[in-house]
């Protein structure tokens, strides 16, 4: 089972409370009368208290979940979810004895009244002790609850319905075939008790009037109740035909009163002069005070009104101002960004073509030094070259480097470590030392000439040193991009800027002057206020109260000279008034005395005619219209029936208990090993327990098997590990659901760590709805948290 969603329009003095759950762990956080039991409280008895309720018998519930005063009905609906299936209940109670019912099943067809009800108890499967004891274990049910575990293990269990029996007795486990014979036969006493199954009737034939008293069973307790119920419908009956009788009378006496308050009324009417002189000299009071209020309102309008128009006007430009600050400074701001953008996209343009200068420059480096080694090796090989050529020969001399000399005569030259001779015409010939690689030197030169002239082309540098300062000028671009695009990311985009330029309204047309701030002061000190704000809202106010009055300081005016008319009006009344003359005060009183006690007699009979009739009247109202009196009855004599049936089943089910041995066995084991487990984890291998006839608690070196013995943490551990093993076999395959109301606040801190792990493993198998005030333990749950101050 799984609770999805809890709603209600009033219940418990709260209104329009909604409340959704998911699966797994519900943590719902509040303080102390935050509502949290309440919500307990709400989904429990949607689920289990019938819809139709007795102002006798479920005076409790009224007075705890009723408003104190108002209405009449309370309200809950809960969505939930059982073997797969979605369903809703939605019930209301009335003190009445009215209500509601109506439950939708998993198809969507929809049920109302006792069909819904019934159809409910279906779907849930189990009893009410189970519901009580096991999935809402509630504080205010605690100590039963702590009494149904002790006693559950001497097969003090609260099943009565044959189909249930079996598992049961598996949950409980160890109880001998013998003990439930005992059992039954016990309950069947326990039913029987001074009833005549012969005659089908008490024994003796003692009714509701002579009562037994002493050993009566539970068959003859319903027959009782049956009885009392149907007593009370035939003696609502008489009392609703006394009602209508003194209604009847009641009616003759109002007749005989109205005839002597005429009397009255006409003896009163001499008196009529002098009371009409009374009222008029009070309502010329009256008036007179009115007159003086209307003055002052119809004065000061004007001024009010000034009030507001100005300080309105000082409020608007005041902001005027404000928004203008704040729209220079988004300015700032955008152009700042812009300015940071520009030099980015110049710094960006400097270094177009210039990506891959650092790495050029290396090569380029790297080139001239070879062409430097190369020619530092031919250098250190040095030769010289003396030619003498005889005319007309000429000839040519050229050197490593590629220089070439042209020599007619004579030539001394001294060369780096090659000579190419050429004589035109007549001989070409090399000269160079045998242990040099003139040609790979050569060929380096050339190469690396083409390599750095092909760099320094690339670049237009004139040579190595303008290629470096062309490099160290890149680098200081990039620097600078570097450092710009950082500003850039600590500013905020065009858009954003844009967004709130955007927000801002600002009127050009309005001219705010300088010293506005001056001006609001002296408004504001003038007026005896605090701030513009305070001198704004007293006029209002005033305005306020003026206006409820009248529409304008004109109709206060005109309001004004129609009271002064009616003042000057009633006082010419009163001059025609005074000389009346009164009747004696005894002979007045002497004759209103003779009639009012006439009258007062006649009260009298109609007070105790009337509250006779009261009387009955809420003798009818405590017990509800008699049809639902009568339909109870019949409920009872239902419950009467079946009491008789449930002993003759009782008789079946001793027959059968051979046939449910085995099965009594099957769950033993595996609830036992559970309860055992959770016991030692919550209480950290501190208790255990030891079930072998009654419950006995292992806690250290005691022993325990009174409940009374047990700290307030004890008992927690106890429960809580007894309730979760029970729903774990009840659903062995999870979908289970259990209710905690702050379980774990009587914890110590190492009980309180290892309990919320056990429920975190327990919730991924079954739904968990855990209240409580404390957030460090709705921290240590974890799961879905629910903040009652922003659910409820």
């Amino acid at each position: 089972m799984k609770i999805k969603k809890y709603e209600s329009d009033q219940y418990a003095g709260t209104l329009e409370s909604s409340m959704e759950f998911s699966e797994g762990m519900n943590v719902v956080l509040g303080d102390n009368e935050a509502g949290k039991s309440t919500m307990i409280s709400a989904i429990y008895n949607a689920l289990l208290t019938p819809y139709r309720i007795d102002k006798r018998k479920n005076r409790d519930f009224i007075s705890k979940y009723f408003p104190a005063s108002g209405a009449g009905n309370i309200d809950v609906s809960v969505s939930f979810e059982a073997d797969g299936r979605d369903y809703k209940i939605t019930k209301e109670w009335s003190k009445d004895s009215g209500g509601t019912a109506s439950f939708t099943d998993w198809n969507k067809t929809r049920l109302k009244g006792p069909e819904a009800e019934n159809r409910l108890k279906e779907v849930l499967s189990y009893g009410q002790a189970f519901y009580d004891n096991l999935v809402f274990g509630r504080q205010d049910n605690r100590e039963s609850v702590l009494d149904w575990c002790f006693s559950f293990f001497s097969a003090d269990d609260d099943n009565e319905v044959r189909e249930a029996l079996s598992r049961a007795v598996s949950a409980a486990g160890g109880i001998s075939r013998d003990r439930i014979v005992n059992e039954i036969k016990n309950r069947m006493e326990a039913m029987s008790g001074h009833w005549d199954f012969h005659a089908d009737r008490p024994e003796n034939n003692r009714g509701i009037d002579n009562p037994w008293k002493q050993s009566v069973g539970s068959i003859l307790r319903s027959y009782y109740e049956y009885r009392k119920e149907l007593k009370s419908f035939t003696d609502l009956e008489s009392t609703e035909q006394r009602v209508k009788d003194l209604e009847n009378e009641l009616s003759v006496l109002t007749n005989r009163i109205d005839k002597k308050e005429k009397e009255r009324t006409a003896f009163n009417s001499q008196h009529a002069e002098v009371t009409n002189k009374n009222r008029t000299e009070e309502l010329v009071r009256h008036i007179d005070k009115e007159l003086k209020d209307t003055a002052a309102i119809r004065d000061i309008w004007t001024t009010v009104e000034n009030a507001i128009s100005t300080a309105k006007k000082l409020i608007a430009l005041r902001e005027e101002k404000n928004s203008r600050a704040v729209l220079s400074r988004l300015e700032a701001e955008l152009a700042e960004r812009a300015n940071a953008e520009e030099k980015l996209e110049k710094i960006t343009e400097n270094m177009r073509g210039c990506e891959n200068i650092e790495a050029d420059y290396k090569k380029a480096e790297k080139a001239f030094m070879s062409i430097e080694k190369a020619k530092a090796t031919l250098n250190a090989a040095g030769l010289t070259a003396e030619i003498r050529m005889q005319p007309p020969y000429k000839s040519k001399i050229s050197g490593a480097d590629g220089n070439v000399i042209e020599v007619a005569d004579t030539a001394i030259e001294q060369l780096d470590g090659y000579i190419h001779v050429d004589i035109q015409g007549v001989a070409e010939f090399s000269v160079y030392p045998s242990e040099l690689d003139i040609k790979a030197l050569k060929e380096t030169i050339h190469f690396n000439e083409d390599v750095s002239e092909s760099i320094l082309a690339a670049y237009n540098a004139a040579d190595l040193a303008d290629l470096e300062t062309k490099r160290d000028q890149a680098r200081q671009y990039k620097n600078e991009e570097v450092l710009l695009k950082a500003s850039l990311k600590g500013m905020r985009n065009r858009d954003e800027i844009d967004a709130d330029i955007a927000k801002v309204t600002v009127d050009e047309n309005v001219s705010v002057p300088e010293d506005i701030d001056e001006q609001i002061r002296l408004f504001v000190v003038s007026n005896r206020a605090s701030s513009l704000e305070g001198v704004l809202g007293a006029a209002e106010t005033e305005m306020k109260r003026f206006r409820e009055r009248f529409t304008s300081a004109e109709e206060a005016g005109k309001r004004y000279d129609e009271l002064a008319a009616q003042a000057e009006e009633h006082r010419k009344q009163l001059d025609g008034l005074k000389d009346i003359r009164s009747m004696s005060d005894e002979e007045f009183n002497a004759g209103l005395s003779a009639v009012e006690k006439e009258i007062e007699g006649l009260r009298i009979l109609y007070d105790e005619k009337r509250d006779e009739r009261s009387v009955n009247i809420s003798r009818i109202s405590d017990q509800s219209d008699p049809e639902e009196i009568k339909e109870r009855a019949q409920e009872l004599k239902k419950k009467w029936e079946s009491q008789k049936q449930t002993y003759l089943n009782y008789g079946t089910i001793l027959k059968d208990i051979e046939e449910l041995s085995a099965e009594q066995d099957s769950g033993m084991g595996e609830f036992l090993d559970k309860f055992n487990s959770y016991l030692s984890i919550i209480s950290n291998s501190q208790m255990k327990s030891d079930p072998a006839d009654e419950l006995d608690i292992v806690s250290g070196r005691n022993r325990i098997s009174d409940k009374i013995l047990l700290s307030a943490g004890s008992r927690n551990t106890l429960i809580l590990a007894f309730r979760l093993a029970l729903i774990d076999t009840f659903y062995p395959q999870g979908g289970g659901l259990i209710v905690l109301d702050d379980d774990l606040l009587d914890l110590d801190p190492g009980r309180r760590k290892a309990a919320s792990e056990l429920l975190a493993d327990f919730s991924e198998r079954n739904q968990v709805i855990f209240t409580t005030c404390d957030p460090s333990i709705a921290d240590l749950l974890g799961g879905n948290r629910i903040d009652l101050q922003s659910t409820v």
